[in-house]
């Protein structure tokens, strides 16, 4: 794999913070630029302190556990804004665009960083499916909750005497 320095890394990372910021809503967009405040605008935040990470772990060792750390930091709340799978995961498949752009020779590396952001948006599917399930359980809990509690509320409507 190609030497990549910090000084190169950061480039890649705000080029494909822009990347991934156009492919948001017009409204959206200033939004996730400013705000740095992770409560106020928590996926600007999570895309913002989890590119580069996600960034150096496809250009490098590829270390599962920090990965998927940091893709399930991103894609988390995408799922819980209900995106298509299709949507959450498809900023990893900006950045081979994003590295064409930035290395101009580029061989035998293209293929390794393929199969990284191929693998990685794999790992991204599979968190945000396990988020989604998640979600959907939660629901189907809080419906049976709802539903017991109206059952209750039944019973004692018709045990009382009228």
């Amino acid at each position: 794999m190609r030497a990549v320095d910090n000084a190169e890394i950061d480039g890649i990372a705000k080029a494909w913070l822009i990347q991934v910021v156009q492919s948001f809503s017009l409204q959206g967009q200033p939004f996730l630029e400013q705000k740095k405040d992770p409560f106020r605008n928590p996926m600007g935040h999570a895309i913002q302190e989890n590119l580069p990470i996600v960034l150096q772990e496809i250009l490098g060792g590829m270390n599962r556990p920090r990965l998927a750390a940091a893709l399930e930091a991103i894609v988390r709340i995408r799922a819980v804004q209900e995106a298509a799978p299709s949507k959450a995961v498809e900023f990893l498949f900006q950045l081979p665009l994003i590295l064409r752009e930035q290395w101009k020779a580029w061989s035998a590396e293209q293929e390794e960083v393929l199969q990284h952001t191929q693998q990685a948006a794999l790992i991204a599917f599979d968190l945000y499916m396990a988020c989604r399930e998640k979600i959907f359980a939660l629901q189907a809990d809080e419906a049976r909750r709802r539903t017991a509690q109206l059952e209750r509320v039944y019973q004692r409507m018709e045990a009382e005497p009228r």
